[in-house]
């Protein structure tokens, strides 16, 4: 069977996102929708959906691609296991992408200088800087909005879930979009394209940026 399907999906935040993309015919199937619960008993369900939506098979996959974070430990756990299940099972590749960079990619049609903020726990924020045209400024970090808030440019705009969140202490003239998560078709050819560009990855991991803490049962 002819491989011609582009499988992805993203799990590293309250919101779920699948695409699958026919690379022949270029038509693409989505899924995303918030579920605060969490996406382990979702994830699988909805790729069955879109394969009998689409009438396509899991045979036809030739890349899979996934956001590797940073966003929910959990998250990045799942759609790892997910995507090297698919991977074994299918002999398609891998391939994976932050969650910052796609989250740009869906808005450099605005020219505008960017910021994505990805929201955390403990009162904090994934940050990554772009261009307008969704080029890297800086590398992904952790930080507290509160205190960085002054190195925000008037003029750029502030993307992503956290950028609705902490709306409210941007400085004035600070554009927030309301496309808060990561769109499925998005994840699909962006990862599809680099993965032309770059080749296979060796051996990709999870981004993690929050060091793990432990604790002892029943220490607060």
């Amino acid at each position: 069977m002819e491989k011609n399907v582009v499988l992805a999906f993203d799990t590293s935040t309250e919101n779920l996102a699948v695409a699958l993309w026919h690379l022949e015919t270029d038509e693409k199937w989505t899924f995303s929708e918030v579920s605060p619960k969490g996406h382990a008993s979702s994830l699988h369900t909805t790729i069955a959906d879109l394969l009998e939506k689409s009438g396509l098979s899991l045979e036809q996959v030739k890349l899979i691609v996934i956001t590797k974070g940073p966003g929910s430990f959990t998250g990045a756990r799942l759609a790892f296991a997910a995507a090297n299940g698919f991977k074994q099972a299918l002999g398609a590749p891998l391939f994976t992408v932050t969650t910052l960079e796609v989250i740009a990619q869906a808005h450099q049609h605005r020219g505008q200088d960017m910021t994505v903020w990805v929201n955390s726990h403990g009162g904090m924020v994934y940050q990554q800087q772009f261009t307008a045209d969704a080029q890297e400024v800086d590398s992904p970090t952790v930080v507290k909005p509160h205190e960085i808030i002054s190195t925000i440019d008037a003029s750029s705009m502030i993307c992503g879930s956290g950028a609705l969140y902490y709306g409210d202490i941007l400085p004035e003239g600070v554009a927030v979009t309301e496309d808060a998560y990561v769109k499925p078709e998005i994840l699909a050819t962006y990862g599809y394209q680099k993965w032309q560009q770059e080749g296979d990855q060796k051996n990709p991991a999870p981004l993690y940026l929050h060091p793990l803490t432990y604790r002892k049962v029943g220490q607060k």
